[in-house]
């Protein structure tokens, strides 16, 4: 598609919207464009079969080192918990138990089996970059050492923001008088999470850095279509996937986590769009921040 094309389409659709709303409609259209333009989807497959082959490596990876730490184990084992159930629904559980049998086995590895580990979960990352670079037409890549330190600040970041957000979970849920409010203020720990990650992939891994009110929008945009997307892939695995349960058995959980991968990978190359309507797509420079 043409961008003449696009915007003669634009113009014919935009009349026929009520005035109040055409300035959304036309931001919405923008980035569908350039998503298609992008070739989004097959980005989206490329760094979903990135994520099949390296999230456990890099849950391992991270989980491992973080062992190393003085937080206690308590509070770690029902962070990697957390974040299996609440990033991988209806898969997480099960995914756990497993990972909680490849967790023990690392203690087993070599040295250059924990490095493997290591390269591993960095490569993950930089696949992300790669792919939002793609998305944001973001042509010079950073120097290599730069973007292995933001990597890191990331993972450090991430790490210590869902450890907070797990210990203040405990913590409340501890507390009696807070009962009948628990599930509120559940719901929004879990996604002042979602939006925090979101707004930290979308800083940290792109190589070139946005706005901040760009980033933060993205971020919660994000995480709200995130959270609306696991309760619709919910709905769907509990009413209408039964029959897979009868043609797969106990393998069922792999098509539904392939499924799961593939949506949660939509919604992240999707949602950069947001930021290279605001900001790439008339060269803002990420020295004029906010």
């Amino acid at each position: 598609m043409s961008k003449l094309t696009a915007n003669h389409w634009l113009r014919i659709f935009i009349r026929l919207i009520p005035v109040p709303v055409r300035g959304m409609v036309k931001f919405v259209f923008k980035m569908l464009v350039n998503f298609y333009r992008s070739e989004g989807f097959m980005a989206v497959n490329s760094l979903s079969f990135s994520f099949l082959l390296s999230f456990i490596p890099f849950a391992l990876a991270i989980a491992s080192i973080s062992y190393w730490s003085p937080i206690s184990n308590k509070i770690i084992n029902s962070s990697v918990n957390y974040v299996f159930v609440h990033f991988l629904p209806q898969t997480g559980g099960v995914l756990y138990k497993q990972f909680k049998v490849f967790l023990r086995h690392t203690t087993h590895l070599p040295w250059f089996g924990f490095v493997f580990l290591v390269i591993t979960a960095y490569n993950l990352i930089m696949s992300v970059e790669t792919h939002l670079n793609k998305m944001l037409h973001i042509l010079r890549p950073r120097k290599i050492i730069y973007s292995l330190g933001l990597y890191t600040i990331f993972i450090i970041l991430g790490a210590l923001i869902v450890y907070a957000e797990v210990y203040l979970r405990i913590f409340l849920l501890s507390v009696s008088y807070l009962t009948d409010f628990e599930q509120y203020v559940i719901i929004s720990l879990n996604f002042v999470l979602s939006s925090t990650l979101f707004c930290g992939v979308y800083y940290f891994i792109p190589g070139q850095h946005a706005r901040y009110s760009s980033v933060l929008i993205t971020g919660m945009v994000a995480s709200i279509l995130f959270s609306v997307s696991k309760a619709i892939f919910v709905f769907y695995a509990t009413h209408f996937f039964q029959s897979y349960d009868l043609i797969y058995g106990s393998l069922v959980i792999i098509p539904l986590f392939l499924l799961w991968i593939y949506i949660a990978v939509l919604n992240l190359l999707f949602c950069a769009q947001i930021m290279y309507v605001r900001d790439f797509q008339y060269g803002y420079s990420s020295q004029n921040q906010d």
